[in-house]
């Protein structure tokens, strides 16, 4: 009997030494299930829930086998709860009064067989956000006819805001963007303009949805630039008799829109002085030196007037004339083309891929000289360019003969 007992524990200790063996050839390790990390509850603290707020912070635990399952051993604060898979608190806090300390206790259990279990007491205080307030206490100037951009701000309550304008009014050319609490765009009149600005909340009641207002008086000055022309008129563009012409006059300050009237002189007959853009325009039909003054009145309640001196030559159409005498192969040659009208200086050029005959050249004053090559009559096309790019354009013939006597 002692030595059957002495091999069934012989036999025992060798199928253990021969399974460690094994295990150990491969690689592997056996740990005891005491080695396993011990499950615990990382979560120490939970973030106040402003009431009336939506609420959502998860939970964390290390160690044991995952996944874990959480519960709570007591209740949460009313309107929120617990998801067991994921360890997430989530709800809209309670409305009424705060709670300074509502403790609970979380539990998390992890997978193994049996479960480990870990527990953690915890609190969140239901807390009263912070109150409604317009915090914008000043605005800065406007100038008229200027773009402007400024926003509204505000803290506490519970976005989104609303935002609009309660009593009095903006000054005319601005507007109150509702969400966003911008305002923008360009004053038309000037002044100091006196308003009060209102901020919404939404919020929650125990009887229900409500809303949250603060206000805020305000004022944004308006100031208006001093008017005046800035086109140059001495003198304007020059014109030509049968050419459409237009010139625009210019103004800055004061506000727009303006409106120009002619005041002394009188304008080149065939044009005319448009009321609402100031731009001069329209066909010369007599030539001669314009002499007139133009007025701009701005759109003021009390509105600015400036006056502008201004002076137009009208040219007569631009055109050639010619002086070209017969000419003879083997001697010098000068002629001449004169331009008359439009605007000087002029510029030449022969037009179209015209040429002359062999051994004359197009000078730039018009003149054709040189010695002719050869005989007979030559035609060519001439181009002249005034000073503001009017052209005028005329075809001309040289009749080159021999000397009999040669």
């Amino acid at each position: 009997m002692t030595i059957g007992k002495r091999w069934r524990g012989t036999s025992a200790l060798t199928i253990t030494v021969l399974v460690a063996g094994m295990l150990g050839a491969l690689g592997l390790a056996a740990s005891p299930a005491s080695a396993q990390k011990a499950l615990t509850v990382k979560t120490t603290s939970l973030p106040a829930a402003p009431e009336g707020s939506v609420y959502s912070v998860k939970l964390a635990a290390s160690g044991g086998v995952k996944p874990y399952t959480w519960s709570i051993v007591g209740s949460l604060p009313a309107g929120l709860t617990l998801v067991p898979a994921t360890g997430l608190i989530q709800g809209i806090a309670p409305i009424g009064t705060p709670v300074a300390d509502d403790q609970f206790t979380v539990q998390v259990s992890d997978s193994e067989t049996p479960a480990a279990t870990a527990t953690a007491d915890l609190s969140i205080q239901v807390a009263v956000p912070p109150p409604l307030q317009l915090t914008t206490t000043s605005l800065p100037a406007a100038t008229a006819g200027v773009h402007y951009s400024q926003k509204l701000t505000a803290t506490g309550g519970a976005e989104p805001y609303t935002w609009s304008i309660v009593n009095n009014a903006l000054p005319p050319g601005l507007t109150l963007q509702p969400d966003t609490g911008v305002i923008s765009g360009s004053p038309t009149a000037g002044g100091n303009f006196r308003f009060t600005a209102q901020v919404s909340s939404p919020t929650e009641t125990k009887t229900g949805p409500g809303t949250d207002t603060s206000t805020a008086t305000l004022s944004i000055s308006v100031t208006v630039a001093t008017l005046w022309i800035t086109t140059d008129g001495d003198p304007l563009p020059p014109a030509t008799v049968g050419v459409p012409y237009s010139v625009k006059l210019d103004a800055a300050g004061g506000i727009t829109p303006y409106t120009w009237a002619l005041d002394t002189g009188t304008l080149p007959p065939g044009l005319k002085l448009h009321p609402a853009t100031g731009v001069i325009s329209g066909t010369p039909t007599v030539g001669g030196s314009f002499g007139f003054s133009v007025d701009v009145t701005d759109s003021e309640p009390q509105p600015q007037t400036e006056s502008l001196t201004a002076s137009m030559t009208v040219g007569s159409p631009l055109a050639i004339s010619a002086d070209l005498p017969a000419g003879t192969a083997g001697d010098p040659y000068s002629g001449q083309l004169t331009a008359s009208g439009g605007t000087a200086p002029y510029t030449w050029s022969l037009y179209d891929g015209s040429q002359l005959t062999d051994g004359l050249s197009l000078g730039p004053d018009g003149s054709i000289t040189g010695v002719a090559e050869g005989g007979g009559i030559v035609s060519f096309t001439v181009e002249v360019t005034d000073a503001t790019g009017l052209s005028a354009i005329a075809t001309y013939s040289i009749n080159v003969g021999y000397d009999v006597g040669q």
